[in-house]
Protein backbone atom coordinates (compact mmCIF):
# COMPACT_ATOMS: atom_id res chain seq x y z
CA UNK A 1 0.00 0.00 0.00
CA UNK A 2 1.24 3.24 -1.04
CA UNK A 3 0.95 6.63 -0.02
CA UNK A 4 -1.36 7.70 -2.81
CA UNK A 5 -3.50 4.65 -1.52
CA UNK A 6 -3.34 5.46 1.98
CA UNK A 7 -4.41 8.92 1.00
CA UNK A 8 -8.09 7.40 -0.55
CA UNK A 9 -8.12 5.46 2.42
CA UNK A 10 -8.30 8.79 4.56
CA UNK A 11 -10.02 10.71 2.08
CA UNK A 12 -12.74 7.65 1.84
CA UNK A 13 -13.32 6.05 4.71
CA UNK A 14 -14.97 8.64 6.31
CA UNK A 15 -17.82 8.74 3.70
CA UNK A 16 -18.65 4.98 4.48
CA UNK A 17 -18.36 4.85 8.36
CA UNK A 18 -20.81 6.24 11.02
CA UNK A 19 -18.08 6.27 13.68
CA UNK A 20 -15.21 7.67 14.96
CA UNK A 21 -12.01 5.65 13.38
CA UNK A 22 -8.33 4.57 14.46
CA UNK A 23 -6.07 3.53 12.02
CA UNK A 24 -2.98 1.26 13.37
CA UNK A 25 -0.46 1.16 11.04
CA UNK A 26 3.25 -0.37 11.24
CA UNK A 27 5.73 2.84 10.61
CA UNK A 28 6.41 2.43 6.89
CA UNK A 29 8.02 4.81 5.50
CA UNK A 30 4.58 5.34 3.44
CA UNK A 31 2.84 6.37 6.61
CA UNK A 32 5.91 8.37 8.21
CA UNK A 33 6.99 10.83 5.81
CA UNK A 34 6.15 14.29 5.87
CA UNK A 35 3.71 14.52 3.50
CA UNK A 36 1.41 11.96 5.16
CA UNK A 37 1.65 13.53 8.25
CA UNK A 38 0.59 16.92 6.96
CA UNK A 39 -2.28 15.42 5.31
CA UNK A 40 -3.98 13.34 8.32
CA UNK A 41 -2.98 16.54 10.70
CA UNK A 42 -5.50 18.50 7.84
CA UNK A 43 -8.35 15.84 8.65
CA UNK A 44 -10.62 15.98 11.01
CA UNK A 45 -9.95 12.33 11.13
CA UNK A 46 -8.31 9.75 12.05
CA UNK A 47 -6.74 8.70 14.80
CA UNK A 48 -3.57 6.94 13.77
CA UNK A 49 -1.21 4.73 16.51
CA UNK A 50 1.56 3.90 14.85
CA UNK A 51 3.14 -0.03 15.80
CA UNK A 52 6.53 -0.77 16.91
CA UNK A 53 8.82 -1.69 13.59
CA UNK A 54 8.14 -5.33 14.42
CA UNK A 55 5.19 -6.52 16.08
CA UNK A 56 3.81 -10.02 14.70
CA UNK A 57 1.83 -10.44 18.64
CA UNK A 58 0.10 -7.58 17.75
CA UNK A 59 -1.26 -8.85 14.48
CA UNK A 60 -3.73 -11.71 14.35
CA UNK A 61 -2.88 -12.16 10.80
CA UNK A 62 1.15 -12.97 11.59
CA UNK A 63 -0.09 -17.10 12.71
CA UNK A 64 -2.42 -17.22 9.83
CA UNK A 65 0.73 -16.96 7.10
CA UNK A 66 3.00 -18.62 9.26
CA UNK A 67 0.67 -21.42 9.24
CA UNK A 68 -0.09 -21.07 4.80
CA UNK A 69 4.15 -20.72 4.81
CA UNK A 70 5.01 -23.68 6.50
CA UNK A 71 2.26 -25.41 4.68
CA UNK A 72 3.34 -24.62 1.21
CA UNK A 73 5.68 -27.28 -0.49
CA UNK A 74 9.07 -26.73 -1.01
CA UNK A 75 11.19 -26.47 -4.41
CA UNK A 76 14.01 -28.88 -5.26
Amino acid sequence: MGERDSIALIDGVPRLAKAPIMLMWDPSNTRVSHAMRDLIAEREWPTVLLLPAYSPHLNPLEGVWAHVKHSLPTSP
